[in-house]
């Protein structure tokens, strides 16, 4: 607020205490949901399940002063629907004493599998597999395409899709390697897996590949282990205590990758040269793997962090294309966003509207606090306001001088016309 404008602190007191349900997390054998005691003595409080408003149970639970306990219900949540978890709290705010949940299984993220034959389930048998076990098989829609047909097979979708997987170059013709540079450039994910049928001059400098190491020809090989460049990186995040694993992997062959100058390193080998690399192409994300997935260069395909780790690479080239299930109040329109419960935004999806969490914590904030942080965001303002108008001032002194300089040039013109008359 800048300094011309008067403030006036007045201190509000806090309720006596205040319960809020905080998270609702649906698992396999039952539901769990977290209640949030503030108040600094502990509360007895009944929760109660609802599943498309009706109540299905309810669980009595006594919840310690200033920390969380979590209710578990012995009911399994449908895969549609609306679910909320409620609480009677007549001291506390009411807009937290509800927690609104969206049943909707996430929509699979669309894969175009690029082989030579376009049957993956006998030139990558290890990946094949890998994208189809357990339940998992859900999370991804898998369109398998030749190499020389993947510039029609993106043209012709009805719906494109999310990641590239191209594992060979091999019939990859010019119309091809544009598709796909367009697809990236739009948008897209593509994972290069820089195996035996990569050709680095089929593809034109598209992703820096370049020749194996050792060479072709040579039958001598190296032992290098792979190590993450970084942790915190989100296709490593999800490994936690278990990312020191990978550096189990053996590799024997690997290939040569240039970053370039628009490309970094997530991950190297023990000898130093990339193993992973990441391209941003305008709207689109570009990773290479310099091995293979078929366990002609390594053990990887045979090792268990393998299907762990395509999953999170493909789920982070794919980016979050699911539309949102949750938005918290004061999100979006204030007329659509402004109350607790389902709604159905103008776009006809339906969301469910929750109290950011950090609107339950009690914790005040006294004057004294509350005048320095206004007083350290004013002096902010009135640094890019006084910048502002000193930037105005000189344009507005730029023009005078350009004015200035068109009306001697308009009073020689005609000084000059009067004179050749």
């Amino acid at each position: 607020v800048p300094d011309r404008i008067p403030i006036d602190v007045v201190a509000i007191q806090p309720p006596m205490g205040n319960l809020a349900v905080t998270e609702i997390q649906a698992g396999p054998s039952s539901t769990s949901a977290s209640i949030l005691n503030g108040g600094p003595v502990g509360r007895d409080v009944t929760a109660r399940l609802l599943v498309d408003g009706t109540e299905v149970d309810r669980v009595a639970v006594t919840v310690p002063a200033r920390v969380s306990a979590e209710v578990s219900f012995p009911v399994v949540l449908p895969q549609r629907g609306e679910a909320s978890v409620i609480i009677n709290d007549a001291t506390g705010y009411e807009a937290d004493d509800a927690r609104y949940l969206l049943l909707s299984p996430p929509k699979p993220i669309g894969i175009v599998l690029v082989t030579a034959s376009g049957d993956s389930s006998i030139e990558s048998f290890y990946l094949d597999q890998a994208l189809r076990v357990g339940d998992v098989a859900k999370r991804f829609e898998i369109v398998q395409t030749a190499a020389a047909t993947l510039a029609s097979t993106l043209a012709e979708a009805d719906v494109p899709p999310a990641v590239v997987l191209l594992l060979t170059s091999r019939g990859l013709d010019r119309r091809g390697l544009s598709a796909l540079e367009r697809f990236t450039r739009a948008g897209g994910g593509v994972l290069i897996v820089a195996g035996p049928d990569i050709e680095p001059v089929m593809l034109s400098g598209f992703g820096g590949v370049g020749s194996p190491v050792p060479e072709n020809g040579d039958s001598s090989s190296v032992d290098r282990r792979l190590v993450p460049a970084d942790g915190r990186h989100p296709i490593f995040q999800a490994f936690g205590q278990k990312l020191g694993n990978l550096a189990q992997v053996r590799y024997g062959r690997t290939r040569r990758l240039d970053p370039g100058t628009d490309g970094s390193v997530l991950a190297h080998f023990s000898d130093g040269t990339a193993a992973l690399t990441e391209h941003g192409l305008d709207l689109g994300r570009l990773l290479v793997f310099g091995s293979d997935f078929e366990s002609e260069w390594n053990d990887f395909p045979r090792h268990p962090m393998f299907v762990p780790f395509v999953h999170e690479t493909l789920k982070y080239l794919s980016g979050d294309r699911n539309e949102p299930r949750e938005l918290v109040v004061g999100d979006g329109t204030p007329e659509s966003v402004s109350r607790p419960g389902f709604i159905e935004l103008a776009d006809m999806q339906r969301v469910a509207i929750n109290v950011d969490r950090a609107e339950s914590d009690m914790a005040r904030m006294s004057v004294a606090e509350f005048n320095t942080e206004a007083a350290k965001v004013g002096s902010t303002i009135n640094a890019i306001t006084d910048n502002a108008i000193d930037e105005r001032e000189r344009d507005g002194g730029y023009w005078r001088y350009a004015l200035g300089l068109m009306i001697l040039a308009l009073a020689a013109e005609s000084l000059l016309g009067r004179r050749t008359g």
